[in-house]
């Protein structure tokens, strides 16, 4: 509807305009419920311009200032600004530059510079969620111990949780690191609690396979199967390499090399 007005108002000495989120954020603070109060407020500018514009350019510009802080402070949530800086030191930095942002540039510059900042705060928070853990011999689902393989282990497990995508996925790199006193000819990769595998964390995995290949097998417990369908369209896994649970990846690995496996 104001995209279609914007076009046409031109062809009739007309401005065009944009929604201004003041006057929504004046009406609610005043109790408006409805669209109505928008239609209403225009109604009456419309009157104020056409029968009283003669008394309104005597109010002076200074008085004019005034209304305009005073709308604008009342925009500001002073409750969540207080939560905000006591919150998160990134967040703050969000909230400061959006505002200077606003003050020294325009509100579109603001906006675009506070979803940036806001985006690249949220890809640090969700990455730093990912863990990769070493699963000790006999461990619990829930252990997050570290801690090295006895000497007759033939399979590593390692449990990997949260999302994978390109700001977490070299956390899979940590896997890769092996001493030959640590080192064992089968590995089992724990996917189950992965709930999001882009196509860079995919890579890396990918990589990874291919370099463990040379030692031993890798074996993938994932039931995603949406994980599970874009680690098969890779090169270096097949179906035999992918298995439902930890266990079975493990009997795999026994049952190859004839030892007992870590788990």
């Amino acid at each position: 509807g104001q995209g279609i007005a914007n076009i046409v108002l031109p062809f009739f000495r007309g401005i065009p305009c944009t929604g201004v989120i003041v006057r929504t954020a004046t009406n609610i603070n005043n109790g408006a419920k409805t669209r109505l109060s928008a239609l209403i407020h225009s109604l009456v500018l419309i009157l104020v311009v056409v029968f009283f514009a003669q008394f309104v350019e005597l109010i002076p510009l200074a008085v004019l200032a005034g209304i305009l802080v005073v709308t604008a402070i009342h925009l500001i949530a002073f409750d969540e600004v207080k939560y905000l800086l006591a919150d998160s030191k990134s967040e703050v930095v969000v909230f400061l530059a959006t505002v200077g942002s606003t003050l020294f540039f325009d509100l579109t510059t603001a906006i675009l510079i506070g979803f940036s900042l806001a985006g690249l705060v949220f890809i640090k928070k969700i990455s730093e969620n990912v863990s990769v853990t070493l699963v000790p011999d006999s461990a619990p689902a829930s252990s997050s111990t570290t801690l090295a393989p006895d000497e007759e282990g033939i399979a590593r497990t390692y449990r990997v949780s949260g999302p994978l995508f390109f700001a977490s996925a070299l956390e899979l790199e940590k896997i890769g690191v092996e001493t030959p006193e640590t080192n064992t000819p089968a590995l089992v990769l724990d996917l189950l609690d992965v709930d999001y595998l882009d196509a860079s964390a995919t890579a890396i995995l990918e990589t990874l396979v291919e370099k463990r290949r040379k030692t031993g097998e890798v074996y993938i417990a994932v039931t995603n199967p949406k994980i599970k369908s874009k680690i098969l369209k890779t090169k270096t896994v097949s179906e035999e390499n992918v298995v439902s649970t930890v266990h079975e990846g493990l009997a795999k690995a026994e049952k190859k090399y004839g030892k007992k496996s870590l788990i």
